[in-house]
């Protein structure tokens, strides 16, 4: 008889699912805890990461790995090891750092590891870790909350995006990443985006462009829906599958199904070493630097910057130059001080946000590449401020939303396209006569009178994939400030967490 039958005939009581592997380990003890865990293994289903620890074996821990992070730091100096899901936990300490793949066992001590992979011995391989930069451990810097502080660093989180990989002078674009991937690239014939969350609307921007400039099909997809229908993809299919982390859980199951269906896989993170670059064909680093706060926000606007690169390369590598690539490029290079002149607006803002806590409904509402950036600026008011928020291209709000207009709703437009402004200004004045307060997003326009709305902010124009950044960025701004006067939590909402590790 094996052990679980016995274990079927016991009974014991716990808050968490956790706490069934310790107690499914506790029973397997025989003296040696690495045989337990070992054994344990072979009855469990689903994901985990875990380190199990036994008062009688105070110099070992055992750590094992299922499709979720574990990473093993030794100080052989000093006689220490750590272990953490995220190496930005190790600091500045000097380390050998081994990560563990899928179905790893291992048992640390101060002197070493020894690792077990698929129930055989394996020889470990150390990654590259100098410890992370004093500027990259997410100090806030005299802000009074990390979410602030990194809405603040956008100007420069930009800039370290395109540095080294666009020169303004030649309008070219490279990207090192990419150039063992040339000759696949070369026939890629379809795009499709993976992401959750924010992730996923700078996907949806991403395919927009790709249709735009390539004139190539592409979509952007849900990551977790992706693997649990029957999607269409060839060898011909470029899969960019894009996490801040890179341990999105939903994120990497649609990379291993996309590479099982035979699509190239290319990843976007903003962190190195993580599973997501482990599995994919090449990985093109966001270079946001570290983002403490949960909410999404230079690494949002780091991912849009960093897949117009991407969208830029495949076409100088397919031969492709036109004048709207040369627009782009231009636009890019104009980026940080728009960005800039949108930052500056904060104290407006804030005063706008603090008014619009008097509202208990709001939309916001653009066309476009605009209609994206709203739903990533709801995205924001929802995680802070716990507000009933929507996001919808304006011409949808008349099939349905519109029912839930009256003098309780705040609307935001985002006005930033030239071409479908005068539909915008016809949707924003629908609502505004059902009783809505409308706030304006738009450039410098003369003909529309200040006193029409209950609030206005102008921004720059820049090109029409691009200005997305600048309206979010004010969305961000917006959501910080309605939760700060609100008196919500800020760098940690509710119920949320930085890195998704499960389904």
């Amino acid at each position: 008889m094996r052990h679980l039958d016995i274990i079927l005939l016991q009974q014991f009581y716990s808050e968490t699912d956790t706490e069934v592997i310790a107690q499914l380990v506790a029973h397997l003890y025989q003296g040696d805890i690495l045989l337990a865990v070992q054994e344990a293994l072979t009855w469990l289903q689903g994901t985990w990461g875990f380190a199990v620890v036994h008062q009688l074996h105070p110099d070992q821990i055992v750590v094992a790995s299922k499709d979720s992070p574990v990473t093993v730091g030794i100080d052989l100096l000093g006689g220490q090891a750590f272990i953490a899901s995220d190496r930005k936990a190790f600091g500045q300490q000097a380390l050998t750092v081994v990560r563990l793949q899928n179905n790893d066992c291992a048992l640390v001590k101060a002197t070493g590891i020894t690792l077990w992979r698929e129930g055989k011995l394996h020889t470990p391989q150390a990654v590259d870790w100098q410890g992370i930069p004093t500027d990259d451990l997410g100090h806030k810097a005299g802000y009074a909350h990390f979410m602030w502080k990194e809405i603040m660093d956008q100007p420069q989180s930009i800039m370290q995006g395109l540095e080294g990989r666009f020169e303004a002078c030649a309008r070219h674009v490279l990207l090192s990443e990419l150039e063992t991937l040339k000759e696949q690239l070369l026939g890629v014939k379809r795009l499709v985006f993976l992401g959750c969350g924010s992730s996923y609307h700078a996907g949806q921007i991403g395919a927009a462009l790709c249709e735009e400039m390539l004139q190539l099909p592409a979509q952007a997809e849900v990551a977790s829906e992706f693997r649990y229908r029957t999607p269409l993809i060839e060898g011909e299919t470029l899969a960019i599958c894009i996490s801040q982390s890179g341990e999105t859980r939903d994120v990497i199951a649609a990379c291993q199904e996309a590479q099982r269906l035979g699509a190239l896989v290319v990843a976007l993170c903003n962190v190195n070493h993580s599973t997501l670059e482990h599995l994919a064909c090449a990985t093109v680093s966001v270079r946001a630097g570290a983002e403490v706060s949960v909410c999404a926000t230079k690494s949002f606007t780091s991912q849009v910057v960093t897949i117009v690169l991407l969208l830029l390369h495949l076409a100088t590598v397919k031969g492709i130059r036109s004048a709207r690539m040369d627009q782009l490029m231009q636009g890019l290079q104009g980026l940080t001080l728009a960005v800039e002149t949108v930052l500056a607006q904060a104290p407006a803002v804030a005063a706008c946000a603090g008014e619009a806590r008097r509202f208990s409904r709001f939309f916001f509402l653009g066309r476009c590449y605009m209609a994206m950036a709203c739903a990533e600026a709801a995205l924001k008011l929802r995680e802070v401020g716990y507000a009933d928020v929507y996001a919808l291209p304006s011409g949808e709000m008349k099939h349905g939303a519109i029912a839930l207009v009256d003098s309780s709703t705040l609307v935001i437009g985002f006005c930033g396209h030239a071409h479908v402004r005068k539909q915008m200004y016809s949707n924003l004045m629908e609502v505004q006569a059902r009783g809505a307060s409308v706030v304006l997003c738009s450039p410098e326009d003369e003909e529309m009178r200040s006193e029409l709305w209950w609030g206005r902010f102008v921004f720059p124009a820049n090109d029409d994939v691009l200005d997305p950044i600048m309206y979010v960025i004010f969305g961000q701004m917006f959501a910080y400030h309605y939760a700060l006067q609100s008196g919500f939590l800020i760098d940690c909402p509710r119920n949320l967490a930085k890195s998704v590790t499960v389904e």
